[in-house]
């Protein structure tokens, strides 16, 4: 009796431990059934990535040619009459004016030969005019029959020599009065002088002593050579009326100097040479270019030697979309980018690139077997490591300072 009541407290036992039990196993079961999914159900985390919409803007295609500045007017100053130098007017590399006195030479020996002319023309002009008077009477003589034939025949003759006699001393005056003139060795133009060459007290010589160079200043001249190929896509497009010859209106170009990278003056073409150089297969153009001005005077920049860089149009204005530099992947041969699809995921574009604006690079066309691109794709520029086609994304708009409107603005797309 005894026995049967300790089973009996025993089977009491098991059966409350079994129902406390089975509520903790169902729960442990469930919490394991929420947090592991069965196989191929997993849920797909978007990748964060910045994105930019492409920029329509009108560009023109433009190529940039090296050159070397030139000044557009310049002289070799020389004497033009021998003698000493006896003074220097102006300062080493000091701007001139035209017609200021530069250098004078010892003018003793030319004053004196141009008082000599001017004294035997003096005389000649006297003989003439005694020989004018004596041909007046010997007129009236004649038709008096009071003097020969012959004799009022040698008197006019006589007049002829006095009058060529006149006419030889005026020139020699001329001549004089010029050899004068050149004792005093003025500036033949506006401009900014070199060292001189020559000190006061040495002797020059007619034709042969140089005193100085002298340039103009504003403008100066870049001398750019332009490859064949351009120079035959220029004609094409001038031949048939897409684009304007220097000779029909003013070809406008940009020059950037060797300390910077943009383009800042501003140019035009005047003149083209008319042979190809067959050695580079070139052919040399000339732009003017001005100086920056300020309170209305050149302040000089350029300067003759310096190097220059020309950004000259090839191409007739174009619409266009450019996207930044940031959204160009490489695969191989190449370039692509990661455009946003409407399910949120990536789509890989293969394109095909043209010239860059301010940091933005022109896109020509995508690959055939893609659309277009459009204002309002969105375009990856931030997190293209981490994507790849077809990845889900999550896009957010970049920091940029391209136009949010997309309104287009004229610019110019350079190498």
């Amino acid at each position: 009796m005894h026995k049967t009541s300790s089973v009996s407290a025993f089977s009491h036992i098991v059966g409350v431990l079994l129902l406390v039990g089975l509520p903790l196993l169902a729960g442990c079961q469930q919490g394991r059934g929420q947090s592991e999914a069965p196989p191929g159900k997993e849920t797909e985390k978007p990748i964060e990535v910045f994105v930019v919409n492409p920029r329509p803007e009108y560009v023109t295609d433009y190529e940039v040619f090296t050159g070397r500045v030139d000044a557009a007017n310049k002289v070799a100053l020389q004497a033009m009459v021998s003698g000493y130098l006896l003074k220097i007017n102006f300062k080493d590399g000091e701007d001139v004016t035209r017609g200021q006195v530069l250098f004078e030479i010892d003018s003793t020996i030319y004053e004196a030969t141009y008082e000599k002319a001017k004294a035997s023309l003096t005389q000649a002009e006297a003989r003439l005019e005694r020989l004018e008077g004596d041909l007046s009477r010997g007129k009236k003589l004649v038709q008096d029959r009071a003097m020969s034939r012959e004799d009022y025949e040698r008197m006019s003759g006589d007049h002829l020599e006095a009058a060529a006699a006149v006419g030889q001393a005026k020139a020699q005056v001329k001549e004089a009065k010029v050899a004068l003139d050149y004792t005093k060795v003025r500036a033949p133009f506006t401009g900014r002088s070199s060292r001189h060459l020559i000190d006061p007290g040495n002797t020059v010589k007619a034709g042969e002593t140089m005193l100085t160079w002298i340039y103009q200043i504003d403008p100066m001249n870049g001398y750019i050579d332009v490859d064949e190929r351009t120079v035959i896509k220029l004609r094409k497009l001038i031949n048939t009326g897409h684009f304007k010859s220097y000779r029909d209106g003013i070809l406008k170009v940009k020059v950037g100097l060797a300390d910077e990278e943009a383009f800042s003056l501003d140019a035009y073409v005047d003149w083209v040479d008319n042979v190809l150089d067959s050695g580079t297969g070139t052919l040399k153009f000339r732009c003017v270019i001005h100086q920056p001005k300020k309170d209305g005077k050149a302040q000089v920049l350029v300067s003759p030697g310096m190097f220059v860089r020309v950004l000259m149009p090839v191409g007739v204005e174009r619409s266009a979309l450019l996207i930044p530099e940031e959204a160009l992947g490489s695969d191989q041969d190449h370039k692509f980018i990661y455009v946003i699809n409407s399910e949120k995921r990536a789509e890989r574009y293969k394109v095909k690139l043209g010239q860059l604006h301010d940091g933005l690079r022109v896109v020509e066309k995508a690959s055939k077997e893609q659309r277009e691109l459009t204002v309002t794709d969105q375009i990856v520029v931030s997190g293209l490591q981490r994507i790849g086609p077809g990845k889900l994304v999550e896009a957010k708009p970049a920091a940029t300072k391209n136009d949010p409107q997309g309104n287009g603005r004229k610019v110019a797309a350079s190498n």
